[in-house]
């Protein structure tokens, strides 16, 4: 009799066990993913401002190497002041090239809208890309 009647005891105590061993597991469960999803949000915010920083820090230097090129025009220009003839006209024509590359340059910079960070990675390449090549027809010009 003590063990028919000790079975279902021993029964019932395991599975009251296992319930409320399930429903405080389900309870830290809730809990931690919606710790998962604070420390996402925080882990987005951040990389938000990170992009933000990044993109301005870009712009600036792009600012301030654009501002330089035109510098450089100003003095090609008074430089190619002094020549006559077919020189001054090859120097004119290739300093018209040069200000019309700083100048598409620029208008990119300042029509840049956020569209993503693939897209800020693409652009961000590109600027690079044909800043380099700028550079190098700035070197690379007979004066």
């Amino acid at each position: 009799m003590k063990k028919i009647i000790l079975v279902p005891a021993l029964l019932l105590m395991f599975a009251g066990a296992l319930l409320t061993g399930c429903a405080g597991g389900s309870e830290k469960k809730v809990e931690n993913a919606k710790e998962d999803v604070n420390d996402a949000k925080k882990d987005l915010q951040q990389a938000e401002n990170n992009y933000a920083e990044e993109w301005q820090k870009f712009k600036d230097e792009y600012e301030v190497k654009i501002s330089d090129n035109e510098n450089k025009i100003v003095k090609l220009r008074v430089k190619a002041s002094h020549e006559t003839g077919e020189a001054k006209a090859k120097y004119e024509n290739k300093i018209a090239e040069l200000e019309q590359k700083n100048h598409r340059l620029k208008e990119r910079l300042e029509s840049y809208k956020d569209e993503g960070r693939d897209k800020w990675e693409a652009f961000k390449n590109d600027v690079h890309h044909d800043w380099e090549e700028l550079e190098n027809d700035f070197k690379n010009s007979e004066w």
